[in-house]
């Protein structure tokens, strides 16, 4: 009791300061907190790397389950791509802070197919927009990958005739000339080229065209027999046709089924040669489901193909899947692939 009256009123009044001190300290201290925290939150990109990781799988799983022919463009208007990486393998796609791939990188699954031994492993640094394609079961993503696998929209050009056409049809090995084999030596690519010219003869039951082979297609040559180029150049030199249709067979190291269009190299503008490529390229695409990609036609210099440099003619060779994937459907199934060409022919010259 003594010493209180000694503190008096001087003594209260300092112990309220410090309280009132205390208290503004807290709230001070609570609001850097409160602040720091906010801070952290805008700063955090967990919500949009765990959003972007699940959106951007399914985008994947609906790709892989799409019958082919799908390009799409996965782009975002509430969070900017460009600032993270994502990176897709082993059925998981990661996705992590383009400034620091270390930081909390966030993953969700999709699912691939391996029947058609499509599996993605990429991996994007900032992309401005994604791509997704599939093409014959062959899912990519990327930032220009699909024009690799789906082609462009052909030439417009006018190719309807008056009259029935005239297609040679030339496999580029025959006889003695076996080509290409496969590992396995079951196929070699004489006889699988044979099959495929063979079968799209018999298609024109309904007579569209005139169909002449450089070859007897309803066996293989004898050795003695097999037609040498300039055989094969001399009997072209003499026919009349319209357009020249050169079969061969790809090689791969790996086991991917591509199609290749090659045309003239005096003619690589020449609107009719790019017009039937890009048909025939397009029309086993949407046919063939091995089929992982198909050129556009690409310029070859070859004593076949530079024949006829005359109006109206067209020249093209196929170069068909890979000898190495045999078994895809592309090779094994000729019948298939001869009537996926026989319908762009028909296309190309405006045949019902």
């Amino acid at each position: 009791m003594a010493l209180r009256s000694l503190k008096g009123k001087k003594g209260d009044a300092n112990e309220q300061v410090l309280w009132v001190l205390g208290e503004m300290l807290f709230v001070v201290t609570f609001g850097v907190a409160v602040f720091t925290w906010l801070s952290s939150l805008e700063k955090d990109t967990t919500l949009e790397k765990n959003y972007l990781a699940r959106d951007l799988s399914l985008v994947v799983g609906a790709a892989y389950s799409s019958p082919g022919g799908l390009e799409y463009e996965y782009a975002q208007t509430l969070v900017n791509l460009s600032d993270y990486n994502f990176f897709f393998k082993s059925q998981i796609l990661s996705v992590s802070e383009k400034a620091d791939k270390k930081k909390g990188s966030l993953y969700y699954w999709y699912a691939d197919n391996k029947i058609s031994k499509s599996f993605l492993d990429k991996e994007l640094d900032g992309p401005a927009t994604i791509k997704v394609c599939n093409s014959g079961g062959e899912v990519v993503v990327g930032e220009e990958e699909c024009l690799s696998v789906v082609l462009p929209k052909c030439p417009e050009a006018e190719t309807k005739l008056d009259r029935k056409p005239v297609i040679m049809l030339d496999p580029v090995f025959g006889g003695a000339e076996t080509g290409k084999t496969s590992p396995d030596g079951t196929a070699k690519e004489a006889e699988i080229a044979r099959k495929i010219a063979l079968s799209l003869q018999n298609y024109d039951v309904a007579g569209h065209f005139t169909i002449i082979p450089t070859r007897d297609l309803n066996f293989d040559l004898a050795d003695d027999q097999t037609m040498t180029i300039d055989d094969r150049k001399e009997l072209l030199s003499r026919t009349s046709y319209d357009v020249l249709v050169k079969i061969s067979i790809g090689e791969y190291s790996d086991d991917r089924t591509a199609v290749k269009v090659w045309v003239p190299d005096f003619a690589i503008r020449n609107m009719l040669n790019e017009k039937m490529g890009c048909n025939i390229g397009n029309m086993l695409l949407q046919n063939v489901p091995d089929i992982a990609s198909a050129s556009p036609p690409i310029e070859k210099i070859d004593p076949l193909l530079n024949l006829k440099e005359e109006p109206g003619v067209v020249a093209i060779e196929l170069e068909l899947g890979n000898i190495n994937s045999p078994d895809a459907e592309l090779l094994s199934a000729p019948g298939k692939t001869a009537k996926a060409i026989y319908d762009a022919l028909k296309f190309y010259y405006g045949i019902d």
